[in-house]
């Protein structure tokens, strides 16, 4: 029974895992998008802030692919 357990709580673990990750980086990067997008427009030079994305190194593809007008909408 125990080792019924234990096979049972692995998969629970990664899918919490991998949950805390995607939260942390929607969190995050929407921290840095609106930390950037509120400081001064001319305060020397400004790169464009990353758009808050959930899923890391894909990052806004999937929004963007789905439906451009809206998020270009959004971010601006």
């Amino acid at each position: 029974m125990d080792l019924r357990r234990s096979i049972m709580a692995v998969p629970l673990a990664i899918s919490l895992g991998v949950g805390v990750i995607l939260v942390l980086t929607k969190v995050i990067t929407t921290y840095q998008f609106y930390r950037v997008k509120s400081r001064a427009p001319y305060e020397g030079k400004r790169e464009p802030p990353t758009v808050p994305y959930w899923i890391p190194w894909l990052g806004s593809l999937l929004p963007f692919l789905l439906n451009q007008s809206l998020f270009l909408d959004e971010i601006s």
